[in-house]
């Protein structure tokens, strides 16, 4: 079964969109994240209920025997969905089962996933992996029998981790293993490290194009979770026992249905139930009402993942849904902050632009805000011709300049700087984000980020804030004054700084707000002190007083993406902008030369550059965004892993790369990175670079 799974998107974390190529005779694909229902008695024989997953395409079976029954009396249902099939009897008995059904008939819309079936849940490491290796051993001598066919392998730990090697070896062995179903890794939220170690230890080691696959004790809040942590299929066996218990979904929090006083469910299911079955404890009528609207609900839940992770901040739902389990909330925090490293290599660097939501402190160390701060200290150059610095609060809107307070303020550095406004740096103090220099207020998440505004910094939002601005000022000559523009909420922050690097910060009389009119004198009559004091060591880039401000945006922007100093090598003072017609776009060209050098797309705050813009580069050996193709010239719109030889070391989602071709001597083409370097080292296959401009 060639191209079974691709990946399309990354999202946040470890969550993507892709899709599985299972279904023969129908023009499309399962996408996923996607749920898999599995085929009981009770849905089987539940004619309503089957009449609501008319449409649902993906389905788990115990039993390929019951797929001829399934054909008899549902034969549009068995031909226009995919299943999974799995065993809970004997190895032996579903190696029997595949034979007569699977292989014999070549049944193709069926993806089979070797069972692991040990009766107990607890033993001794010893025991563990002797059951494992005789486990592997069978799964071996199925796998050399059966070499074109595509399964999935079970996995299961017995409280006991240490049994992670033993799986990752054998699955580097084996290319035929195309996904892997984790039987128990989250029957036990408390274990929550070592399920982050886990996956994490999986995404390092094996191939990145696997199908991931959660089974067990799995409740619908923990759904946004899964995705987050990248697993494509989640199981809903457990929903059936769930029911069998009396217990009725909230997604949020599992209730007994004795319990509930009022059904917030209006499906014909939950309208129809009577109060006094729904206090009774325990029945057959129960059952069926519970099993019916827990799988349906579940399955609206998924819809919702799905419609944010599509559409919306996909981390906002993993963070909201996280706090209605404190084991949740830890995972997310350990993941944010011990696994950084790997997971922003996942993580998209930008988002288009929408309003992001921080909701708690979750959103603190949320991985694209962590990996802005990273790349704000690392990446931001000083300008030479910078003789004084303004220490500026945030605002609601966003970019900050188009806000009424910014506005004001903008006013009067001009009005009073005058020519000398360019030697002016702003830096704009906030949380989460900690600190943004004007230059880089429309790019993302800067240009987006919303949080609510009580005037109270946590202590973790005042060591954020001052460490970032300690790294920045720290770059500046300590003879250069700085203004501070603050009110009092952010004079801890300032304190705090100015204590650690030893500098004469002067501030302003803010009493009455930041854009009171005393306010707004008291900062013009401290820049008029310091204007006059300082000559303008560098003459800054200025074409006109319009483009002035552009160019330095742009120019950071460009380092922020490329690295520290890259903009030196692209852009000079002979530059003008035009804005496109669209007002999304901006257009960068020399002046002398009237070349293009790249575009600016403020939904996104990309600067996207050309290949001319690059080409008299050459040769770019300390750059790390770079992929090296096996070839002379880019055909299609898409690189894909096979045609890849070498990649920078450090490249994410939504990186823009330079293209080159495999002597490493011509500029090919310019992209978008759909993948990360963790990724491209461990696959063989997928989609890596999105092309936006090639040398045909």
């Amino acid at each position: 079964m060639k191209g079974f799974f691709e990946i399309l998107n990354f999202k946040g974390g470890f969550g993507k969109i892709s899709r599985m190529n299972l279904i023969q005779g129908k023009k499309g694909y399962i996408h996923t994240p996607k749920l898999i229902v599995p085929i009981n008695d009770l849905l089987f024989n539940d004619k309503e209920l089957l009449d609501f997953l008319k449409n649902y395409d993906l389905f788990k079976i115990l039993n390929l025997d019951e797929l001829k029954e399934i054909n008899f009396f549902h034969d549009s249902f068995f031909h226009s969905n995919g299943f999974f099939f799995s065993n809970s009897g004997t190895f032996e008995t579903f190696q029997d089962n595949l034979e007569d059904n699977l292989i014999k008939e070549k049944i193709n819309n069926v993806f089979p996933i070797i069972p692991l079936n040990i009766p107990t849940t607890a033993m001794s490491l010893d025991f563990a992996i002797s059951e494992l290796q005789n486990y592997l051993s069978q799964c071996e001598n199925l796998l050399k029998k059966y070499q074109n066919l595509d399964c999935g392998l079970s996995i299961k730990f017995f409280d006991n981790i240490s049994l992670l090697d033993y799986y990752i070896e054998f699955i580097k062995k084996h290319k035929n293993i195309k996904a892997l179903n984790f039987l128990d890794l989250f029957d036990n939220l408390k274990n929550f490290r070592n399920i982050l170690k886990v996956i994490v230890s999986f995404r390092n080691n094996v191939d990145n194009n696997l199908l991931y696959i959660a089974s067990g004790k799995i409740v619908p809040k923990y759904y946004p979770m899964l995705v987050y942590l990248g697993f494509d299929v989640i199981d809903a066996t457990y929903l059936f026992f769930l029911s069998c218990d009396n217990f009725y979904n909230l997604d949020e929090k599992l209730i007994p249905l004795y319990k509930m006083k009022f059904l917030p469910c209006s499906c014909k299911f939950c309208q129809s139930i009577s109060p006094e079955m729904q206090q009774q404890k325990k029945n057959e009528e129960n059952l069926v009402f519970l099993y019916r609207h827990n799988l349906l609900s579940a399955l609206s839940y998924m819809n919702k993942v799905k419609q944010y992770l599509t559409t919306e901040d996909f981390r906002e739902l993993v963070e909201k849904s996280s706090l209605n389990d404190s084991y949740l909330t830890s995972m997310l925090k350990v993941l944010d902050r011990e696994y950084f490293e790997t997971i922003r290599q996942y993580t998209p660097l930008y988002q288009k632009l929408k309003k992001i939501s921080c909701p708690s402190e979750l959103s603190f160390y949320r991985p694209d805000f962590h990996e802005f701060r990273q790349r704000v200290v690392n990446n931001f150059t000083p300008e030479e011709f910078t003789n004084l610095i303004v220490l500026f609060p945030c605002s609601a809107k966003k970019p900050y300049s188009s806000s009424k307070s910014h506005k004001k303020l903008l006013r009067i550095l001009r009005d009073t700087a005058k020519s000398k406004f360019p030697n002016i740096q702003e830096f704009i103090l906030t949380s989460p984000l900690g600190v943004i220099p004007r230059q880089l207020e429309s790019i993302y998440p800067a240009n987006s980020y919303d949080i609510s505004v009580t005037g109270l910094w946590s202590q973790e939002e005042i060591q954020i804030t001052s460490e970032i601005l300690i790294n920045l000022l720290s770059k500046y000559p300590k003879s250069i004054p700085i203004i501070a523009h603050v009110d009092s909420n952010y004079i801890p922050i300032v304190e705090r700084v100015q204590e650690h690097l030893k500098l004469n910060i002067f501030y302003t009389n803010t009493s009455m707000g930041v854009t009171e009119k005393n306010s707004l004198i008291s900062l013009q009559e401290m820049i008029e002190t310091f204007i006059g004091t300082f000559d303008v060591k560098e003459k800054p880039p200025i074409l006109n007083k319009k483009t002035s401000s552009e160019t330095r945006k742009i120019s950071a922007i460009i380092d922020y993406y490329f690295g520290k100093n890259f903009s030196k090598e692209i852009i000079t003072k002979n530059v003008k902008i035009i804005k496109h017609k669209n007002k999304d776009l901006q257009f960068v060209y020399d002046k002398n030369t009237n070349k293009l050098i790249g575009k600016f797309r403020q939904s996104t705050g990309q600067f996207l550059l050309t290949i001319k813009a690059v080409e008299n580069l050459l040769p770019l050996d300390k750059i790390n965004n770079m992929i090296v193709f096996n070839g002379e010239c880019i055909k299609g719109s898409t690189l894909f892993r096979p045609g890849i030889l070498e990649y920078g070391s450090d490249l994410q989602p939504n990186d823009l790369v330079v293209i080159l071709n495999n002597s490493r001597d011509k500029v090919i083409g310019m992209g978008t990175m759909l993948v990360g370097t963790v990724f491209i080292k461990n696959s063989k296959t997928g989609r890596i670079v999105d092309i936006y401009e090639s040398n045909k």
